[in-house]
């Protein structure tokens, strides 16, 4: 059931929290457990203070495709490509990051 997310058509209560309404509707413990880690940790948010309508919605959008979508490689793979070309220092204290419309640029402690 949670690997698909097709969940059956009972509609949230008003400001039913996530957690609530996936227990209503008969979700076991370890699928809780499952939508904490999957899909509601990605929101950034603890699943009693995620609304269920919008989680809802949010699962019916299939405008980007259907199903659970991970990167094979692993997610470093996103961060390696997108820092192509940048020098990245890791464990470096930033003092000061300037926004401007040609981009960012970070000065570091030393």
């Amino acid at each position: 059931m949670t690997r698909s997310w097709k969940l059956p058509d009972i509609k949230p209560f008003p400001d039913e929290d996530l957690g609530t309404y996936l227990t209503r509707i008969g979700f076991t413990a370890d699928q809780l457990q499952y939508a904490r880690r999957s899909f509601v940790n990605a929101a950034g948010d603890a699943i009693r203070y995620f609304s269920a309508e919008a989680a809802l919605a949010e699962m019916q959008d299939i405008s980007c495709g259907e199903g659970d979508f991970r990167i094979a490689d692993g997610y470093d793979t996103l961060t390696d490509h997108l820092a192509q070309g940048l020098d990245v220092r890791l464990n470096t204290v930033v003092r000061e990051i300037e926004w401007s419309g040609d981009g960012v640029r970070v000065t570091v402690e030393n």
